[in-house]
């Protein structure tokens, strides 16, 4: 599989040993995600920051977006964040081909829609379009007149 981290680029990584050196290196300060890569559109990833790992998968289509969330709570962990040996326990979990560690489970992203126009554009956006309708129908007959 194909190992991505934001300082050392992407590399195979056949190995627990060789994944587990490199997640090692992710702080949330200089190296901050990493994404492990079985074909196109399959992969796991994670994201650092200072209250943990956030760890999501792909299974190939927008639909198979997953989140790993805690099964259990944890008195200082969000249930969405792990600490980094149980996100390198996910992640070689998932370059072996086995079941998520106990205590994981994968609840689906609910992607949302995006508007290539934003929110305030909206409904001015018609009347804009109206507006210069009427300035021309106008325009026209005074212009021939």
């Amino acid at each position: 599989m194909r190992l991505e981290t934001e300082q050392d680029g992407s590399h195979e990584v056949s190995t627990a040993q060789e994944l587990e050196a490199a997640l090692m290196a992710i702080e949330p300060q200089r190296n901050s995600f990493a994404i492990l890569t079985a074909e196109e559109e399959v992969y796991l990833q994670t994201a650092a920051d200072r209250e943990g790992f956030v760890v999501e998968r792909r299974d190939g289509s927008a639909q198979s977006h997953a989140k790993a969330m805690r099964t259990t709570l944890h008195p200082t962990w969000p249930q969405d964040r792990f600490d980094r040996a149980e996100m390198i326990a996910i992640f070689t979990a998932y370059l072996t081909g086995q079941k998520s560690p106990a205590g994981v489970r994968w609840e689906p992203l609910k992607m949302a829609y995006v508007s290539a126009t934003p929110k305030r554009f909206g409904r001015l956006l018609p009347i804009a379009v109206v507006a210069i309708l009427l300035i021309c129908a106008l325009a026209i007959p005074l212009a021939l007149w």
